[in-house]
């Protein structure tokens, strides 16, 4: 078992233990490549991600209270008016968020809470053989780091 995958159970883990059977897990997901913010424009995924999509597809309420995205509701970035709303607001009220400084199709919604209008983001390297960076606002709160790997160790508390 991958260290990825490892992280993931352990988290489902910990969220059956806080709460159980409010996190749903949908089937896995094989997927090539990634929507960006950039309308119709696509990434290839990478190792990690690959792993985590091998685990799940959608996860809602995976963590902070965001659901982390299918491939597909990815996409819907594009055309969703209320997500489209609600990354607006990030971009136009957050002058250093991710938004202010990387273009868009370096970015791809990795997992959002309707309610209280949280996200999380993978920022894509420039090179794209690197695993993507996960810049995360929940609670009027910026966390950055440096891959999935990190972000999971983090919600696990092995950070």
């Amino acid at each position: 078992m991958s260290m990825i995958t490892a992280l993931l159970h352990r988290l489902r883990e910990i969220n059956e233990r806080a709460a159980p059977g409010l996190r749903l897990l949908e089937p896995p997901v094989h997927v090539r490549q990634l929507a960006t913010l950039a309308d119709h424009r696509y990434i290839p995924i990478s190792p990690m991600l690959s792993q985590r999509f091998d685990f799940a597809g959608a996860w809602k309420n995976a963590a902070l209270a965001q659901d982390w995205l299918s491939p597909d509701e990815m996409k819907a970035a594009w055309t969703d008016a209320a997500i489209r709303q609600q990354l607006s607001v990030r971009r136009e009220h957050w002058e250093a968020s991710v938004f202010a400084t990387h273009p868009t199709n370096r970015l791809t919604l990795f997992a959002i809470d309707r309610i209280d209008g949280n996200e999380t983001y993978l920022l894509w390297p420039e090179e794209p053989a690197q695993e993507p960076g996960v810049v995360v606002y929940a609670s009027h709160q910026t966390h950055e780091f440096d891959d999935l790997r990190a972000f999971a160790k983090w919600l696990v508390g092995d950070a």
